[in-house]
């Protein structure tokens, strides 16, 4: 069974994917191919060439390429690159042994292009990632928590991922493999842009293991991974759907083939025949009829086929359950007299205009590059270039302020191939200018406006005696004319229809693209002049050039005006303002009079420039990022605040926080403050994330469980405490203790301890058991004898109990007597040895004798006296008799039988 195609987003491999088996690069033939008959192996390009970024690194990984000894990966910041001729100095080249290659060295934020070649010898086979590489994640911060609860639940052909969310995450990453247990995030493949758990991991191969870990992307970096869980994809219960979008497009002995992926599915097969197909169990007996099997990917091309010639095609999915029904049917012409479509089509914003490059079409005589504002535009919609030869176009008619698309097609003597891949460039448009302001004088026409964008190249000046101008109509219009070039923000207008009504618009170039016309301004000319008269003359009161401060009052210092007819015209003179000193920018206060011939005065203007209020600064005390375990106090350190204008606002600056201690998270501290005219400072934040605190750990010393006997002082051993956080925290254990050594029974020490976040290690007891003391026992044996001094040494009595040492009885008032403390009821047998302890030959044991004796429970006392001992004799009796006599004894009666104590020694 072959595998399903694995789902996940890794969207420049699908692009690549789709392109390649488009071209016919990706297609699948599970016929057999002829064999060359030339000795040498083809070089092939690499292929599903895969992008994977972790801690700062981009993984780049490519399967192996037909008869490749090596590869070799270039990288380049040039969009424009020329990859077929290198520039060592544009261009960074790695020698690769395997198929994958870690670029640990890229910068964050740039936009890197990459490729990929196969080396045998002085071959090289180049093939590029479609997609531009961007170094965008965070790096891996340790000191962040990861994701807790992971789980992985199967069912059939998909697997859900589920974890606890993390408040402070912006998006998830999943890592997962099926080859990994350990799933190395270097080498796993990724699922990007997770907003929230749980997630379906889809059209997965059934019965295979799939092992899976989380990351979370926060404020403060890339959190760890969590640990690994692993799922069992389910088999499928069911046949797989029919595949869906079933679409075909021709070439030259080709038809592509590609489909809309059916849940469930393993694999698919393609039906071809040349006659209508109406079964699958028939397609064979048709006339041209193939099938092919095993199909993994969701299209396929079918080559070799007759031009001209009419082909019916269906599709099936199938899976471990069996096969879907047939798809509709498709028909398709393979046609010889059309190009092949262009590829890899690229569009780039170069700066003054878009320019479109693609791969070059060997059976094209041209192409057409067509162009719209429409992602869903066509041949008979998109507006259509003039015909060109070479493989790259460049747009600098850019009169749009919306995306545009482009698509390509070849052109040769027979035709028009079909339309390449659809690629768009956002065309940012500058705004329109503002505010136009005409000054007319007798002598000239000044137009001047306000721009309010800093990216313009140039200005247009529409320009014409009728209201209404667009820049559809203003060539229909009277006097209507196109001024082009203006690189400044004020214009003078010459050779202008005298004492006639003028309409005006202006609008902003950059990089290729005018934007909006402004609004639409109106102005007289002046008519011709009585050369006898002489128009009034006006003169500034003050300064023409004014500064002030955002917020302070504008002062009018008036002018006067003289007419050389008239006199004194300083009452009439028209004083109009702009003037805004609540915002900053330059203003006019213009100045105009008229005698009462209607001459007019040239007007005079006084430039009022308000210079704006900067905003308070706010710095911070202390560090703009705060790490605290749970529970420790956050102290707030402050900030400082300085204003350009009013000087220190420390004291104003207002503090708000969202900060709780007791749960672990990130938190911010915001701090904020405005001056006296309302002007705010940009706000400032501090970081604040409180870890999880870990609980102490208790370790007793000594053994857990103690056994003492009744009356036995009780030793307390103590314990250590140690605190991950805080360390050493042994003196604080708090030791409880409900032991009595004088009761038997069990009884427990109870340890405990609590960090300064009052956080408690897990209660620590150990098990103290008082065992009751067993009841002292006497023996008693009525024989007054303990040590007997004789000459050459002493008589000794020694009792034996079971197998333990031999002890020596003690001579009381009524014999010999022997206690024990240990004895429990029962049964023992008892041994007593007499022993000489002889000067010269040492200790001698002379007799020995034993018996069993029975103990009673409740006894505290046994008496020996009627226990008959039989001792059993040395063979030393001549010995003895001989230390006998020399004591003084009679030895007809010392025998070692019985009697020996009766006869011998007995008082």
């Amino acid at each position: 069974m072959m595998k399903p195609i694995p789902y996940h987003n890794f969207i420049s491999w699908f692009l690549l994917t789709f392109i390649l088996t488009a071209c016919g690069a990706g297609s699948e033939d599970n016929r057999t191919e002829p064999a060359s008959n030339t000795s040498s192996v083809e070089l092939g390009s690499p292929k599903n060439i895969q992008l994977a970024e972790y801690d700062g690194t981009v993984f780049v990984s490519w399967a192996s390429a037909k008869g490749a000894t090596s590869y070799k990966l270039y990288v380049s910041k040039d969009p424009d690159i020329d990859f077929d001729n290198i520039d060592a100095s544009r261009v960074t080249r790695y020698e690769v042994e395997g198929t994958s290659k870690a670029l640990s060295d890229l910068e964050e934020n740039e936009t890197y292009f990459v490729v990929v070649a196969s080396v045998s010898g002085d071959q090289e086979k180049k093939r590029q990632v479609t997609e531009p590489v961007v170094l965008k994640k965070p790096k891996l911060n340790p000191i962040l928590l990861a994701p807790e609860n992971l789980t992985v639940s199967a069912d059939e052909g998909e697997v859900e991922i589920n974890w606890d969310v993390l408040p402070e995450a912006y998006s998830y990453i999943i890592f997962f493999s099926d080859i990994d247990p350990q799933v190395d995030p270097s080498s796993a493949q990724q699922i990007q842009e997770i907003s929230a758990p749980p997630f379906r991991h889809k059209e997965l191969s059934i019965n295979t293991s799939y092992y899976y870990r989380v990351s979370a992307i926060t404020p403060l970096g890339l959190t760890p991974l969590t640990e690994v869980k692993s799922a069992l994809v389910k088999p499928y219960s069911a046949s797989p759907q029919v595949p869906g979008d079933f679409s075909a497009s021709v070439g030259d002995g080709l038809v592509a083939l590609k489909w809309r992926p059916a849940y469930s599915a393993s694999s698919y097969n393609v039906y071809m025949a040349k006659e209508p197909i109406t079964a699958t169990d028939n397609v064979l007996q048709l006339f041209g009829g193939e099938i092919f099997f095993n199909i993994t990917n969701v299209s396929t091309n079918r080559f070799d086929l007759e031009n001209n010639t009419n082909y019916y095609f269906r599709v099936t999915a199938v899976n471990n359950q069996g096969e879907s029904p047939l798809s509709k049917m498709l028909s398709a012409t393979p046609k010889s007299f059309l190009p092949s479509v262009p590829y890899n089509i690229s569009a780039t914003n170069s700066g003054n205009g878009v320019k479109i490059t693609w791969n070059k079409i060997e059976d094209a005589e041209g192409y057409y590059v067509y162009s719209s504002n429409s992602p869903n535009a066509d041949k008979q919609t998109a507006f259509k270039s003039d015909i060109m030869t070479e493989n790259a176009f460049f747009d600098s008619n850019l009169n749009s302020n919306n995306t545009i698309y482009y698509f390509v097609t070849a052109k040769n003597s027979n035709g028009e191939s079909d339309a390449s891949a659809v690629v768009s460039v956002p065309i940012i448009a500058p705004p329109a200018p503002v505010e136009l302001e005409i000054n007319v004088t007798k002598d000239k026409t000044v137009i001047s406006w306000i721009s309010t964008s800093e990216e313009v190249e140039e200005y247009v000046i529409y320009l014409a005696s009728e209201a209404g101008i667009k820049k559809a109509n203003y060539f229909r219009l009277a006097n209507g004319k196109r001024l082009r070039n203006i690189r400044k923000r004020t214009f003078e207008v010459n050779n202008l229809v005298p004492d006639t009504q003028y309409y005006i618009r202006v609008a902003s170039r950059n990089r290729g693209v005018e934007g909006r016309l402004s609004r639409e301004a109106q102005f007289k000319t002046p008519p011709v002049l009585d050369i006898t008269q002489t128009p009034p003359v006006i003169l500034l009161n003050g300064d023409p050039q004014v500064s002030l401060f955002q917020g302070q009052n504008y002062v009018e210092q008036g002018a006067i005006a003289s007419d050389k007819e008239e006199g004194d015209l300083s009452d009439k003179i028209l004083i109009t303002s702009n003037v805004d000193t609540l915002i900053p920018g330059t203003y006019q206060v213009k100045y105009n009079v008229t005698d009462s011939s209607k001459l007019a005065a040239e007007e005079v203007v006084r430039q009022v420039t308000v210079i704006k209020n900067q905003p308070p600064v706010i710095l911070l005390n202390g560090d703009p990022q705060v790490s605290l375990f749970q529970g420790q106090n956050y102290v707030e350190q402050g900030a400082t605040a300085s204003d350009k204008e009013e000087g220190d606002l420390s004291d104003k600056i207002l503090i708000t926080s969202n900060v709780n201690t007791l749960i672990p998270g990130i938190y911010q501290v915001k701090y904020n403050v405005t001056d006296s005219s309302k002007l705010a400072a940009e706000e400032v934040v501090r970081q604040v994330m409180v870890i999880k605190n870990q609980p102490p750990v208790i370790l007793l010393n000594g053994d857990p469980q103690v056994s003492l006997l009744q009356g036995q002082n009780y030793i307390e051993q103590g314990a250590t405490a140690s605190d991950k956080e805080e360390g050493d925290l042994s003196d604080k254990i708090l030791i409880t203790s409900n032991v009595n050594t004088l009761i038997p029974g069990t009884y427990q020490v109870k340890y405990n301890v609590t960090d300064s976040s009052k956080l408690a290690a897990e209660e620590v007891v150990r098990q103290v058991t008082v065992i009751e003391n067993p009841p002292v026992i006497s023996l008693n044996y009525p024989m007054f004898l303990n040590t007997i001094n004789l000459p050459g040494g002493e008589l000794q009595v020694y009792f034996r109990i079971a197998e333990e040492p031999r002890q020596q009885m003690t001579a009381t008032n009524n014999g010999l007597k022997l206690e024990l403390t240990s004895l429990s009821p029962g049964e023992y047998n008892i041994t007593i040895e007499i022993e000489f302890l002889s000067d010269d030959y040492g200790p001698i044991i002379l007799a020995t004798a034993s018996q069993t004796i029975k103990i009673v429970a409740g006894s505290n006392e046994f008496n020996l006296a009627n226990t008959d001992f039989e001792f059993q004799d040395d063979n030393l009796d001549g010995e003895l008799n001989i230390e006998a006599l020399q004591a003084g004894l009679d030895p007809q009666g010392c025998v070692l039988d019985a009697s020996l104590f009766d006869n011998c020694f007995w008082n």
